[in-house]
């Protein structure tokens, strides 16, 4: 292939072409000649030349081929956003173990813990009380995380779902008594709470689950039965309120057992059509119609078979009776179930509402509720000589993440802030929280429940020592 331009030598090889013109011109002497002396003088330009700048983009073509590739706009396609998005908000259930794990495993750089109480009902939800406390709890939020150095963008991300939700006017009246709130960088769930939470917020490496923990630890249940001539109730209640249950087979009163017929052997005939399902039913009397008492005799006789094979035939857990003192007296004696609370709620209750008669019912069963932990502490009591049990800080925190507590008392109020290393056996422990610190109580709580252990959170005067934590220890 022929070059162009200067040779080795210094002779110049014009380009092949077709020329200029009709192909019959020949060039003009003076381009002859300023071609020659560029040919002998590097540094002579030509009259003609057209100078390049030296700064000029040589890439052109490459960013043409990039600019075509650009779809136009509203094409459908979707243009990638560089960065972690804002997730988006979503509700959860705590209700076991493996529930409560899978949050507390979670481990972000930033991991937020809101909790605040909230309103059911009342003047509080017109009012906006709740909405407005969720509000100075994410300002409070967002100072601390100014304070730890994270950026405004960061923030503004990882705090935008629960601004959404501060806005959603339906979620904020259709709440239960207490809210948890879980925030991370592409993270977000709430929890509606059956009970009130301290109004707390915490910003550490993992969630804070410690308020959480009677959502998984409350075991008690009882059966509450509201009896009166009208009617009679069955609700079933746990720690944070009760429902009422619907017992179809259940008499509706006294005038859907008791009729009266004149025989000539003067019996009694009832009929249970609406009771147990025994059909016509005879129940000798004697002589004359029978008293009232044992009219309401036979009504409750009926409503016991009914909760027997509906309900209690598969419980063991107290029922506590609610009524006049006269139907829960003539109740008592005729109930085949052995497990019936010994105080009752006394008085007519037909036209109370439910979460008034819960807070009754549940004053009444408060030794009921108190029986574990009053167990426990016994239990502390009589082990105290041994090595099985301990109140130093110092020996609990790392018996709980290794597995070793069986059992946990920690006193209401109470905290301590530090860290433990897992892999060099390292506990620290700081009077006031300095930066990385983490709540060594609640540490010890979470980790207490994911080893297979109980908790119970104590008033100070209920502690069996005068300690912040107490541990039975299995070995």
């Amino acid at each position: 292939m022929a070059k162009t331009g200067k040779d080795r030598e210094g002779s110049y090889h014009p380009p092949k072409g077709r020329p200029s013109g009709n192909g019959h011109d020949v060039a003009s002497s003076e381009m002859i000649e300023d071609v020659v002396a560029y040919a002998e003088n590097d540094d002579k330009l030509l009259s003609n030349a057209i100078i390049r700048h030296p700064n000029r983009n040589v890439n052109k073509r490459e960013i043409r081929t990039q600019k075509n590739d650009v779809p136009p706009p509203n094409s459908g396609a979707q243009q990638p956003q560089p960065g972690v998005q804002a997730a988006r908000m979503e509700e959860v259930q705590i209700r076991t173990g493996e529930d409560f794990n899978t949050l507390a495993n979670r481990q972000y750089q930033h991991c937020i813990s809101v909790f605040i109480p909230t309103h059911p009902s009342g003047v509080e939800v017109n009012e906006q009380v709740d909405t407005i406390v969720f509000k100075n709890a994410l300002q409070k939020v967002s100072a601390e995380l100014k304070e730890q150095n994270v950026g405004a963008e960061e923030i503004q991300r990882i705090l935008k779902p629960a601004q959404q939700l501060l806005k959603d006017d339906v979620f904020w009246r259709d709440q239960s008594r207490g809210l948890a709130v879980f925030l991370a960088d592409g993270f977000a769930q709430y929890c509606r709470l059956p009970f009130t939470p301290a109004q707390d917020v915490h910003v550490n490496a993992t969630f804070y689950m410690a308020p959480l923990t009677p959502l998984i630890l409350s075991k008690e249940r009882f059966y509450l039965v509201m009896l009166s001539k009208k009617q009679a109730q069955v609700f079933k209640a746990d720690a944070f309120g009760m429902e009422v249950l619907d017992i179809p087979e259940m008499p509706n009163g006294m005038d859907d057992v008791i009729h009266f017929e004149e025989k000539d052997d003067k019996n009694l005939f009832r009929t249970g059509s609406s009771g147990a399902g025994k059909g016509a039913n005879y129940h000798g009397m004697g002589a004359g119609v029978p008293d009232d008492k044992k009219n309401i005799s036979i009504y409750l006789d009926e409503v016991d078979e009914t909760l027997w094979k509906e309900v209690l035939g598969r419980e063991n857990c107290p029922v506590l009776l609610a009524g006049v003192e006269y139907l829960t007296s003539i109740f008592r004696q005729c109930t085949q179930y052995k497990n019936v609370w010994p105080e009752s709620l006394t008085g007519n209750f037909e036209y109370t509402d439910t979460n008034t008669l819960y807070n009754m019912a549940r004053e009444v069963m408060q030794p009921y509720f108190r029986e574990r932990a009053e167990r426990a502490c016994e239990e502390y009591g009589n082990k105290s000589a041994t090595s099985l049990s301990t109140s130093v800080v110092a020996d609990i925190i790392p018996a709980a993440y290794y597995g070793r507590v069986s059992t946990l008392l920690v006193r209401k109020g109470d905290q301590l802030w530090g860290t433990f290393d897992v892999q060099s056996n390292e506990l620290r422990v700081h009077e006031a929280r300095q930066e990385g610190d983490e709540s060594l109580y609640e540490k010890a709580i979470v980790k207490t429940i994911q080893n297979g252990g109980e908790v119970h959170e104590l008033e100070p005067s209920s502690m069996p020592v005068d300690a912040s934590l107490a541990a039975i220890m299995r070995y």
